[in-house]
């Protein structure tokens, strides 16, 4: 977790996921030790970006920039409008850019989440949609090649979840599921994150291509006792 982390710094919140349900199991040695070792790994960074900013920055600086693409009054994935540009501006010449930037674009997305709550909730639905079916933003999902996997992918998993779902057996893979919804909710959604939510889908679709096949073959041996 502490390594995928230095790489998606977002997997933190899959990592809170699993340690919230570790909580509600009691398991508190177990939590401490993922916890600690994930941060063994993630501490040297937040020392480097110290020494380099002379502030606290966890992992990144484009956390404003990614929050505000999905929290923008004009469409999700926005980068700035006139009044951004003319904001930034201000510290072009300041050596602690990045840190006014970060700070700056989170002021944005929030202000116009106070005062577009309707439209928020419109973009819920847009961003699901793009992660769950394709994103219209991006003509790469567009390609044959592209939506006709997971779309068959779509179906096994489908297919799956209604004969086999199992939170016992399978609650990690759904906790995964569950984090790459809330990120994209959160921030807003490219196709790589639907790459990445495959990792999830996947073992499902094997599942659910098994099951099909099994009906398949049932349905053609009861036809030719017919």
């Amino acid at each position: 977790m502490g390594i995928l982390i230095l790489f998606r710094s977002e997997v933190i919140l899959f990592l809170f996921l699993i340690c919230l349900y570790l909580l509600t199991k009691k398991r508190i040695k177990q939590v401490t030790v993922i916890l600690v070792v994930s941060f063994i790994f993630i501490v040297p960074w937040g020392i480097r970006n110290f020494l380099v900013f002379d502030n606290l920055v966890p992992f990144s600086t484009n956390f404003g920039v990614n929050f505000y693409r999905g929290h923008n009054p004009y469409a999700v994935g926005v980068w700035a409008d006139q009044e951004i540009i003319d904001g930034l501006l201000k510290y072009k010449s300041d050596s602690d850019f990045e840190l006014h930037m970060d700070e700056y674009y989170s002021k944005m997305a929030i202000e116009n989440i106070v005062k577009n709550p309707f439209k928020e909730l419109e973009y819920v639905y847009i961003k699901l949609f793009h992660l769950w079916i394709f994103n219209s933003q991006d003509e790469r999902t567009g390609l044959v090649f592209y939506f006709g996997p997971w779309f068959a992918l779509i179906i096994l998993f489908l297919i799956s979840i209604k004969t086999s779902f199992s939170w016992q057996n399978q609650k990690y893979l759904y906790m995964l599921l569950i984090y790459f919804n809330l990120i994209v909710v959160f921030f807003f959604c490219l196709p790589r994150y639907q790459t990445m939510m495959k990792l999830a889908i996947i073992p499902f679709a094997g599942e659910g291509l098994r099951i099909l096949g099994s009906e398949i073959i049932g349905f053609i041996r009861k036809q030719k006792r017919h």
